[in-house]
């Protein structure tokens, strides 16, 4: 649960509370082990809004969670690796819409070289992919096609905690049952 004042935004973890002054920043490196969500505008409820989120698990300093907008159904990369400050670098995983068949094959090449690329306009250069390469793997019976992307850098700097996380956070980003 978080809350602000004029004066302070505060962050309730477990039973602990966290308060630092408005103008402050949660640093994601800082924080207790956890489940959390990130955004970086308050997750609307009209299903029109586009807000860009981050749904994560953090285990000391590794970081596992589904980047996505609010609004796009078929959006979510899941982004695992190690955090410093408010910036993870690991790998990340990328279902493809299963209608568009071959569309992994095509997003794949498209970040194939080993320097990190924008994922999308949209998140101002948040998400940065390369090094990808096409796959496919199972999810309740049905084979989706994907992309890893074998490089990967998420800059979470503004985003802010909403609430903590509900749905359940993969193990792994090749794991989405």
């Amino acid at each position: 649960m978080a809350f602000t004042n004029k004066i302070f935004t505060c962050l309730v973890i477990s039973t602990l509370l966290y308060c630092l002054p408005v103008f402050a920043q949660f640093i994601i490196q800082n924080l207790p082990n956890g489940r959390y969500l990130y955004c970086d505008n308050p997750p609307p409820n009209d299903g029109v809004s586009v807000v860009t989120c981050f749904a994560f698990e953090k285990k000391l300093n590794k970081i596992i969670g589904y980047y996505y907008p609010t609004n796009v159904k078929y959006a979510t990369v899941c982004v695992s690796g190690i955090v410093k400050n408010n910036i993870i670098n690991g790998e990340a995983v990328y279902l493809t819409i299963p209608i568009n068949k071959g569309s992994e094959v095509t997003l794949a090449s498209e970040f194939q070289q080993n320097q990190l690329k924008n994922w999308s306009n949209g998140d101002s250069g948040r998400l940065r992919l390369a090094r990808a390469l096409p796959g496919s793997s199972t999810i309740g019976g049905q084979v989706i096609p994907l992309v890893k992307f074998r490089k990967a850098e998420l800059n979470l700097r503004g985003f802010k905690h909403y609430r903590d996380v509900i749905r359940p956070i993969p193990k792994s980003c090749l794991d989405w049952s």
